[in-house]
């Protein structure tokens, strides 16, 4: 609405939903619903980037979804034709396996074909032999098995790194220090109250072997000066 009161045209929204980086942040079903009810009054488009999606530890049932107890998308909710998703095997396959693919309105994606054959043509045949001869022998039961294994690994790290910080900060949170438990991927952002600056924080850690990710990187120059 503030982006169309200036005159500019705004024709859809780019959302991470899960686990979104660097927040940490999943949103909720009943936000989903509601972002979702925005964009049909405003006639938006939505991007849903879930590149995370399959990295999701804990579901609502508080278990480890696996496969099929992964929470409903923006797709899934999907009655109009305006949510076009993208995923990727790189989070839950291999890093360096760029293997992906996009969900959307036939009139999108036939559209985006055309585009393809202009631009990278197809995606690499050899890591597409790979992963297809991996799904074959996995079959449904071994990827959701693969996922609920992944997904326990990253579990087990959230949660050595959350008892750390609360082990280590308890006397400070949430007062001077807070953070959000992630419930899937790879992402905790830590907000630190009226303490040092984000790039004294990166050095300092940096000079103990950990690395993290300074957060002023992630603000826009005009909210934040590189050296806050």
């Amino acid at each position: 609405l503030l982006a169309r009161s200036y005159g500019l045209t705004v024709n859809y929204i780019y959302l991470v939903p899960v686990s979104q980086n660097p927040s940490g942040i999943t949103m909720s079903l009943q936000r989903k619903i509601e972002i979702y009810e925005v964009c049909r009054e405003l006639d938006l488009l939505i991007i849903e980037d879930d590149a995370y999606f399959y990295l999701t530890f804990v579901n609502d049932s508080g278990e480890l979804p696996g496969l099929h107890g992964l929470e409903k998308s923006f797709l899934s909710l999907d009655t109009d034709g305006r949510v076009i998703r993208f995923d990727t095997v790189s989070k839950f396959i291999a890093p360096g396996m760029r293997l992906g693919w996009v969900t959307g309105p036939p009139e999108f994606i036939d559209k985006f074909l055309l585009l393809q054959e202009m631009t990278s043509q197809f995606p690499s045949g050899v890591s597409q032999s790979i992963l297809l001869g991996l799904f074959n022998q996995w079959g449904e039961e071994g990827l959701d098995l693969h996922l609920k294994n992944l997904q326990a690994h990253y579990k087990n790290l959230n949660d050595v790194t959350c008892n750390q910080l609360d082990e280590e900060f308890g006397d400070l949170i949430p007062h001077r220090i807070k953070y959000i438990k992630p419930s899937g991927g790879m992402f905790i952002w830590i907000d630190i109250i009226d303490g040092p600056k984000s790039s004294d924080v990166f050095n300092k850690l940096l000079a103990n072997n950990v690395i993290v990710a300074a957060g002023n990187g992630f603000y826009l120059p005009a909210i934040v000066s590189n050296d806050e």
